[in-house]
């Protein structure tokens, strides 16, 4: 449950600055500009599995 209030992404100061994996979470699920960015980093990070099926969306 601790993992959840670390630092996973640091997208500097002017695009929303330090994200927790709980931060993304909420983010994402919202379907928020940040939560779009968020995801995208994480996916090219690799922090995020992604198959072909799902890139093609």
């Amino acid at each position: 449950m601790n993992l959840r209030k670390e630092i996973v992404l640091d997208l500097g100061e002017n695009q929303g600055g330090p994200i927790t994996w709980e931060v993304a979470y909420r983010e994402i699920n919202a379907d928020t500009e940040l939560g779009k960015k968020i995801l995208e980093k994480l996916i090219e990070l690799k922090f995020v599995p992604v198959d072909d099926k799902t890139a093609e969306k």
